[in-house]
Parts: structure tokens; C-alpha cells; sequence
């Protein structure tokens, strides 16, 4: 069985190109949450390319954002192996374990944030904003 990953390599590189040119502008994390899915599906069906792609667009989004290296990328590998396995259980709709996924990867990271700057009611704003869009991206798109 033939796994082809190239059809999500202009994902991650509009995804990256995105954040790094909107890091000074009003939006700050976007569409992280659809990387965030793009990497819990990697793991699942083994696509071991396309998880080196999540963890490098990982790592341009941490670069850009002010986070430690490797930070989104433990927070997304404590997610899947810890809290998905009981999401699994309760919620039965895969949209809307999707979109619960996205959720609890936004604020795990609002969290991270919180810890590490001060808080700002703009910040909460900027998350809530990057939740609704990657939550549309991913209902629609993906």
C-alpha cells in the first residue's frame, strides 16, 4: 500500500508562509489547529512524511511566536497519546471530536501563553478568533 503525502505539502507551506508573514499583523497562530489534525492524522494512518512536515510547520509557527522549539509539537504528542484515547469514548462524531481536538490544542497553548506573557484580553480574543477559523477550515476543507 502506496502512502502519498504530497497532496498536503502545500498545506503545510501555505500554513507556513502564512504565519510568517501575518505574525505582526492581527492574526497570530493561524490555522495551527489544522496542523494540529494534519499531525494526529500522520500518527494515526503512519504517514511519517507528512509528520515531519507537521513538526517542521510546528516549528516555524514556535519560531515566529516567541515558544520554546518543540513546544507545539509535545503539546500535539501529549493530546494524542493522553487525552484522545478518552475523547474517543464519549464523543462518537468524528466532526466534532475534530473540532474538540482543536479546542483542547487552543488552550493548552492560551495556557502556555498565559504562563509565559502577561495577560492581555486581545491575547484571548486572538485565540478565540484562531479557534473559529481553523475550526471553519477544518468543517469545510478537510
Amino acid at each position: 500500500m502506496r502512502k502519498n503525502t504530497l497532496y498536503y505539502l502545500p498545506i503545510f507551506f501555505i500554513i507556513a508562509i502564512s504565519n510568517i508573514l501575518f505574525n505582526t499583523f492581527f492574526i497570530s497562530l493561524l490555522l495551527a489547529g489544522v496542523v494540529f489534525i494534519l499531525f494526529v492524522e500522520s500518527i494515526k494512518k503512519e504517514y511519517y512524511y507528512m509528520l515531519i512536515l507537521a513538526i517542521s510547520t510546528f516549528l516555524i509557527i514556535e519560531n515566529t511566536h516567541g515558544f520554546k522549539p518543540f513546544l507545539l509539537s509535545f503539546i500535539s504528542f501529549f493530546i494524542y497519546f493522553f487525552i484522545i484515547p478518552r475523547i474517543k469514548h464519549i464523543l462518537s462524531s468524528n466532526m466534532l471530536r475534530e473540532i474538540f481536538y482543536i479546542m483542547l490544542f487552543y488552550i493548552m497553548i492560551f495556557i502556555i501563553h498565559i504562563f509565559s506573557n502577561d495577560f492581555d484580553i486581545s491575547s484571548y480574543f486572538i485565540f478565540l478568533i484562531n479557534f473559529i477559523l481553523d475550526t471553519i477550515v477544518v468543517g469545510v476543507f478537510i
